[in-house]
């Protein structure tokens, strides 16, 4: 499916547009860095007054006065429990905080980041105001969720009146089309993540006058889906033939798992491998850039993946990738090393080790040709400018 381009002429007023997620902490993982990177194109672009919502247990942090050093209104919101796990009081805070800033900023378009709650507390305020709204759908559990027929009806009740919804990758759009999610009357716009290559040369310069640090490189959240233990048992059989690789894992925690990182470590000096691990707690941006300069590959060993910035990124920094089959896209990563079993890891990881250089010029090059930023921040605003000017929610035209 081909993205449109802008080619519409806006008035010289800065549109204000907010969007909605769940989290914006630096080291949540590659929705936030999409999302940032997204908001920061729109706001330099000079069309739109991006504004953000977003979950903060500090009231003292509940509205932004004035834009933070991205151009971006940051606002918060919490609930009186100070707990996301009461999922009620969550959604009740987030549509009255919305609601409240919707009347003070009056907001042109809502934009939902992500697909579930983000989805339930955008629409909730876009139906009473009479705003359109828009849902991008990044990630992958709603291609594991659409799957269970509650969750389905959720999404289908949500998002009936969404302008249109964005997904990151043909396998979620067609997800999205088979179980039939959308009324008919709105689309489905594909539009890829994207990755500046600028803020990744530092690392293929590093590459280019040093010898890697690591051999592989793992980061992701603490979740079981990750499979880092497929990881271990890789090492552990090399090990066992003589191949002991160096291996950095930054394990992000997640709130639903809070012991699974630990978990993990324990399992790699069970099996006799910790010592070849540098297990790295959440980085900022500047250490996942670095990281990516001293790891000659990464690898995504999950069980299911939607669009992987983190693929994007170590590729932009001339990293190898080896990635599980169900983990990667063969349009965004056509140079990786797929496995499908314990084996193939094993045989993957062996053919990486022995690799003469220390980083892959055609990863580089694929992703300044394929994915610039330039063309992501243009479809976004030919999508939004399309949406403000609509005569009213839910008229977009299936594509």
């Amino acid at each position: 499916m081909r993205v449109r381009t802008s080619t519409c002429i806006m008035t010289s007023k800065a549109e204000p547009i907010l969007f909605y997620s769940d989290v914006y902490e630096p080291t949540s993982g590659g929705l936030v860095t999409s999302l940032r990177r997204i908001m920061r194109g729109l706001t330099a672009a000079g069309l739109f007054e991006v504004h953000l919502l977003t979950y903060n247990p500090d009231p003292a942090k509940a509205e932004a006065s004035v834009p933070n050093r991205d151009g971006i209104y940051v606002h918060g919101h919490c609930h009186e429990q100070g707990e996301r796990e009461h999922a009620y009081m969550y959604v009740m805070s987030a549509v009255k905080r919305l609601a409240e800033l919707q009347n003070k900023y009056g907001y042109r378009l809502l934009i939902a980041f992500y697909a579930h709650m983000p989805a339930m507390i955008v629409s909730t305020v876009a139906s009473c105001s009479h705003i359109p709204f828009i849902v991008c759908a990044r990630g992958s559990d709603i291609n594991v969720k659409m799957l269970d027929p509650l969750h389905r009806t959720m999404i289908q009740k949500y998002i009936r009146g969404a302008y249109s919804i964005i997904a990151v990758s043909e396998s979620l759009a067609h997800s999205i089309r088979r179980f039939n999610v959308l009324p008919d009357n709105a689309s489905i716009v594909r539009v890829n993540n994207s990755v500046d290559s600028d803020e990744y040369n530092i690392a293929v310069e590093r590459k280019q006058v040093s010898n890697n640090r690591y051999d592989f490189a793992f980061i992701g959240n603490a979740r079981p889906q990750k499979r880092f233990d497929l990881l271990v048992e890789a090492m552990a059989r090399l090990k066992a033939q003589g191949v002991t690789p160096r291996v950095a894992a930054v394990l992000l925690p997640h709130v639903r798992f809070p012991h699974l990182a630990e978990q993990w470590r324990s399992m790699a000096f069970d099996k006799g491998i910790g010592d070849q691990i540098d297990f790295i707690g959440p980085m900022d941006r500047a250490g996942i850039v670095a990281l990516f300069g001293d790891a000659k590959s990464i690898v995504v060993a999950s069980d299911k993946e939607g669009f992987s910035n983190v693929i994007l990124e170590a590729m932009a920094s001339g990293c190898y990738v080896v990635a599980r089959e169900t983990a990667v896209d063969p349009l965004i990563a056509p140079h990786a090393y797929v496995f499908q079993d314990l084996d193939a890891l094993v045989e993957a990881m062996k053919t990486i080790i022995n690799i003469k250089r220390t980083y892959s010029i055609e990863n580089v090059e694929f992703i300044r040709e394929n994915f610039c930023t330039e063309r992501e921040t243009e479809a976004y605003k030919d999508i939004f400018y399309q949406a403000i000017r609509s005569k009213g929610v839910g008229s977009g035209q299936t594509q």
